[in-house]
Parts: structure tokens; sequence; C-alpha cells
């Protein structure tokens, strides 16, 4: 029934493994997708650290600057705010170790401040404004300074903050009371601002009802469940493109292997020691194996370079995480994508949706029994390929939805999205099985019905026949 189907299948993979069209294709992607990583990683933590420096430096690039000229404007207390500015000198490097060499200049007005300032290098002018009971610290860059505006303005956060020490140590307060002055202030309201709230009105809640903080736990939750919601479609629109160019591209494969023999009139010879069916399941066989191969060769490679890639980043970088590291512990915690059983019956549904692909190209092939023929033969296939294609691009979105939809258990589409909510664990084990094997019997009844076709088709010359009449000779086929 179905003799010389193993050898038909090593010879002709053999003859693929073998081309150097395919080896050469091969080697050069797996090349390329290690040197990816390899090389983009490095730069990309290296690029992240640049971006944490300058941000480092624009917000306390204090150690830019050398000279402050200070002028004390509208205030009645020009004496108090003058020593706080040599308390300030005295006192900002144990704030910032950057700001030990900047000196204080105190002028009488802004005019000379800035005169003064012109002259100096890496200056800065200080306007200390006081008005209705309000202190303000200005810091002002003098025209043509080469100073970032960020050194300035961090410069005026840590003189806030030295006022505050000042005015606590000139009350000769007690270290218990210093304590109770800096403790923070937690104020609650009640009411909004709209409200109007008479004396005797009771709060509308009250405050020991107020909303407990969220629950840690409760937010780690939340925060994978958007990692999922922006990563699952990303796998399942990867694993789209995976199948649909697999397809495309080796669909023509099965197409030139199905009638090699009928137009090079060897089927008369092969039909003594090899039957049709086993001829064409031998060689659709051989060609969905090759291509499983290749593919793997390139995702090892590419996990091969992101490897090397993290541990290359790691080392030029060792204070900043690793990208991919960071990508891989959330995959790892919002998903199932490191567990075993999800990833083989993942792989394996892709195989298998890819096997029915393939079978179901040989059916087609099987009709045309000349080259020109078999674009033509093929129509049905490839209308089959783009609407299915698009269909699991209308529904890549959806992926994350927990529970099974009615996508994953049709075999042109499940292999696409279905793979993807696997890792996820959107879909039980149980789903992913069950579409896998619907998969698999669909495989297996186009294998036969390809080779009744084939077997019926082997020595047929002249045009291709219509679809009624190839099902009135399969009908009268003994």
């Amino acid at each position: 029934m179905m003799r010389g189907l193993w050898n038909i299948f090593c010879f002709s993979l053999r003859q693929k493994l073998s081309l150097k069209g395919f080896r050469v294709l091969t080697i050069v992607v797996a090349v390329i997708l290690f040197l990816i990583p390899v090389v983009l990683l490095p730069i990309i933590d290296g690029s992240s650290d640049t971006e944490k420096e300058s941000e480092f430096t624009e917000s306390y690039g204090v150690e830019e600057i050398k000279s402050v000229f200070s002028v004390i404007e509208h205030s009645e207390r020009a004496a108090y705010l003058k020593n706080f500015i040599s308390y300030a000198e005295a006192t900002l490097p144990q704030w910032d170790e950057t700001a030990s060499g900047i000196r204080f200049t105190i002028c009488d007005d802004l005019s000379q401040a800035t005169e003064q300032a012109q002259k100096a290098e890496r200056a800065v002018i200080l306007r200390i404004l006081e008005n209705d009971e309000r202190l303000l610290f200005n810091t002002v860059l003098p025209e043509g300074s080469a100073l970032p505006q960020m050194s300035a303005e961090s410069l005026a956060g840590i003189l806030v903050g030295l006022f505050q020490d000042y005015r606590i140590q000139e009350m000769n307060l007690t270290p218990e009371q210093q304590e109770l002055a800096t403790a923070p202030l937690s104020v609650f309201m009640p009411f909004s601002e709209e409200e109007e709230v008479d004396s005797d009105s009771q709060p509308a809640e009250d405050p020991e009802e107020e909303e407990l903080p969220e629950d840690p736990a409760e937010a780690e939750k939340e925060q994978q469940q958007e990692y999922l919601q922006i990563m699952l479609p990303t796998l399942a629109f990867l694993n789209i493109m995976i199948i649909y160019f697999l397809v495309l591209y080796h669909n023509r494969d099965i197409g030139q292997i199905v009638i090699l023999e009928k137009s090079s009139k060897l089927m008369d010879t092969f039909l003594i020691s090899v039957k049709p069916r086993a001829m064409i399941f031998g060689k659709v066989l051989s060609v969905w194996l090759s291509a499983l191969i290749q593919f793997a060769v390139w995702i090892l490679a590419l996990v091969a370079g992101l490897v090397v890639g993290a541990n290359l980043a790691q080392r030029q970088h060792p204070d900043s995480p690793s990208l991919i590291l960071l990508l891989l512990k959330t995959l790892r915690e919002s998903t199932r994508f490191f567990s075993l059983p999800n990833v083989l019956l993942a792989l394996l549904l892709v195989a298998v949706g890819f096997l029915v692909y393939m079978v179901m190209a040989a059916i087609f092939s099987s009709f045309a029994s000349r080259q020109e023929d078999l674009s033509a033969s093929q129509g049905i296939f490839n209308m089959t390929l783009v609407i299915s294609y698009f269909v699991a691009l209308s529904h890549f979105m959806n992926a994350g939805e927990a529970g099974a939809a009615w996508y994953d258990f049709i075999p042109f589409i499940s292999c696409m999205l279905t793979p993807a909510r696997i890792l996820a664990g959107t879909v039980s084990l149980s789903v992913g099985f069950a579409a896998t094997v619907i998969g698999l019997l669909l495989a297996l009844l186009f294998a036969v019905f390809a080779g009744m076709i084939y077997n019926m088709m082997s020595l047929y010359k002249g045009d291709m026949p219509k679809l009624k009449d190839v099902m009135k000779m399969l009908r009268t086929q003994k």
C-alpha cells in the first residue's frame, strides 16, 4: 500500500538538505539573526546608561557652577539672609559633594551681580526676593553663559532645603523638637472645594474609612496583566508572520516536486517499485521536515545571539540591567512562556498547522500535469491561505482573552493564533491538545486525498481537468 515511502522520504530529505542554495540561505540568515542582538543589545544598554547619566547631570549638575553672585531684593531681613548665604557656602558641600568649589559673593544690586557674573567663569546670579511674607530663590544665568539651565535650577532647589535647616537651627530646638518639625505631614480633606460645609455639619466620610493603599501583590498582578496585554498580541503577530511566510515560500517547493516525475517522464519507471501515494507522502514530509529544521536553526541562532548579546551588555554596563533579561523576566512572571509542556505543545501545534498547509498544497499541485498548469491549480490553496491570514490578523489583538475561542479549533487559523495563547496560558493545555489533534486528523485526511488525486493523475496527459471531472474520476476509480 505504501511501498517505498521511507526510501522516498530519506532520498528527498537528503537531496533537499544538500542543495547549495538551501544551505547558504540557512547559514546566512542564521548568522544575521545571531549578530543582530549581539551588536544591538550592548548599544541599546549603553545608550540607556548615557541617558541616565545625562538625566542625573541635568538634574543635579551643580558641579559645573563655580561662582554665585547673590543679591537680596525687597526684604527687610537682609542681614538674616546674608548670614544664610554664608551658611549655605559652608554647608553646601555636605548636601552635594560636587558643590565643594562654589563660592558665593553678595552684591548690592542686580546690575552689579550681572556685571560681575559676566566677567566670571561658570557663574550664576542668585536673586533672593521677599514680598508678602514669601521668600523666593531665583537663579539666573548671565547672557552668553555655557552652563545648562538645569544646573541653576538644581542649585535653587538645594538652597531651599538648606534654608529650612538653617531656620530650624536658628530656633535652637532640641533634637526631638527638630525631628518633630521636619516630620512629613499628611492632610485629610473630607470635602471638595465646591462643597459648602456648615459649622454643625458632619463629614461626609469618616477619615478612618479612607480608601486603603492598594495591595502590592494586586498592583504587581495588574502590572503583569498590562505586560501580558502588550506581549501576547506581539507573540501572536510574530507567529502569524512565521506561518504565512513559511507556507508561502515552501508551497513552491511542494508544487515543483509533485509534478517533477510527470514532466520528466520518470513516472513510468517509478511505478514499478514505488506506489504513487508513497511518493507524494514521502516528498511532502521531506519538504515539511527540512523547513522545520531550517527554522529551528534560525531560532537557535537568534536565542544564542540574545544570550551572548545580553552577557556582553552586562559586562560592558554592569550597573545597567539588561533589557533582554528584563523582558525574559516579565515573560516568565506574566505568562507560562518557560513552562516546558506549554512550549512543547505550542511548537507541536505550529508544526502540525504547517503540515496541514503543505499537504493541502500537494492536493492542488497534483491536479497539474505540466509546469505551466501549476499556478492555476493552486488558486484555491492561495485563497485559503490569504483568507486565513487576514482572519488571524483581525483577531490577534484579542488573543489575550481567557478561554477557548472558535478559531482555536480551525486548523488553518489555530496554528497562527493558538500557540501564543498556549505560551501565555490564556487557554488550557487541553484546548491546545484538542487543536493539535484536530489539525493532525485534518492533515492525515488531506494526505489520503492527495494520494488519491496523485495516483489518479499520475499517468494523465492533457489539459488540467475541472473539479467536477476530477470528482467523477474519483467515483469511478477502483
